[in-house]
């Protein structure tokens, strides 16, 4: 006779059976953690760190000194010319070929990359170079040492979820200057060189009656010649911004990070464009955000603090430290608004690494997560 198990119930009051398979519910992480665009979001929030924003607001404050110093110097070299403000108008020269690029009209987005990339740079040279062998190179400098610095930070932070501190990261990027400085001025360069032996093979060989017909045989490799430049200097503006994430990513030295950059140009240009264009919708949302609350604190504050203080109409002129009062709060509404610069250029470095570590996931098939042991 069989024993009955005692661990078996009858059916009419049994429960049911524990499922081999439990359910797993599925989170919005799980849905897009193989996704790359979606982690491009994360850029807002790692540029909010209070390192990389303090780096960012000293590097605007280091940036606008030398700015200042470089229109001062183009103006002691015009003899006062107040419409010699070169770096003031810089906006309006970017303007310039993105209006065109808007409007698809090919020409005038060539003529104005060409204006911006080689011509304006050589302007600048002739006409104040003063202010461009001694200002330049302070800006230049100065945006490799603390651009680095939050490049680095923020990659730490993205790929590892590590913080480093500021120290540690400004010694990172000081450590590796060199290659910093030689990534930025790589591409750009080699197109003023290519462009300038044109321009000298232009001279030898278009101005002679008889050497022009050789020049004009040979204009063939001078359009070959002109498109290497032509992609050389989109990757300036396309690809520069990944120069310097290349440097504190993968260790790369400045011709290595110079070629990642072109590479990712040319090989992903689609792919690379929708990525820089979500990050830059983002950024310009994040930034007015941070611009608003600025304003709402200097506003709230201001308001608030001011609203029971009502000097008599018969009041002398301000004493001294009156006087002072004013300025004191005069430096902290100052340094209100320069903070929402600070965090604009801590995003541009931020969403760079970001940027950079995507396009390399699309083109080598590297984590974005992976960190050169050279970089470390």
């Amino acid at each position: 006779m069989d024993t009955p198990n005692p661990s078996v119930r009858s059916s009419a009051g049994a429960s049911p059976a524990p499922s081999a398979h439990p359910q797993v519910l599925l989170t919005l992480d799980d849905l897009t953690q193989d996704l790359i665009w979606p982690r491009l979001f994360r850029a807002a929030s790692v540029a909010l760190s209070p390192s990389r924003l303090c780096m960012g607001i000293l590097l605007a404050v280091v940036l606008g000194l030398l700015i200042r110093l470089f229109d001062w110097l183009a103006d002691r070299t015009v003899g006062g010319d107040a419409s010699a403000a070169p770096v003031a108008r810089l906006e309006r020269h970017v303007e310039s070929i993105i209006d065109p690029i808007a409007a698809f009209n090919a020409p005038a987005a060539a003529a104005a990359l060409y204006h911006l990339v080689i011509r304006k740079p050589a302007m600048l040279l002739i006409d104040h170079p003063l202010a461009m062998l001694v200002a330049v190179p302070l800006i230049i400098l100065a945006i490799a040492a603390l651009g680095g610095a939050i490049a680095r930070s923020a990659a730490a932070s993205f790929a590892a979820g590590s913080y480093t501190p500021w120290p540690r990261a400004l010694g990172f990027s000081l450590g590796r200057i060199g290659s910093l400085v030689g990534a930025m001025l790589a591409l750009p360069v080699a197109a003023w060189l290519i462009c300038l032996l044109l321009a000298i093979a232009g001279w030898m060989l278009l101005n002679l009656p008889v050497l022009n017909v050789i020049g004009g045989l040979a204009y063939g490799l001078a359009l070959i010649a002109g498109l290497v430049a032509f992609m050389l200097a989109a990757a300036v503006l396309l690809g520069g911004p990944l120069v310097i994430p290349a440097v504190v990513c993968d260790g790369a030295d400045a011709i290595d990070a110079a070629q990642r950059s072109f590479a990712y140009v040319i090989g992903r240009p689609l792919r690379l464009a929708i990525y820089a264009l979500i990050l830059f919708g983002l950024g310009v949302a994040a930034c007015w955000l941070v611009a608003w609350a600025a304003h709402g604190a200097i506003e709230f504050a201001g308001a608030s603090t001011h609203a029971w203080v009502t000097p008599p109409a018969d009041a002398p002129a301000p004493g001294w430290m009156a006087r002072q009062t004013g300025e004191l709060i005069r430096l902290w509404t100052l340094l209100a608004l320069i903070a929402v610069s600070g965090y604009a250029i801590s995003y541009f470095f931020c969403a760079s690494t970001i940027l950079y570590l995507a396009i390399r996931r699309v083109s080598d098939g590297q984590e974005m997560s992976d960190l050169s042991p050279k970089a470390v």
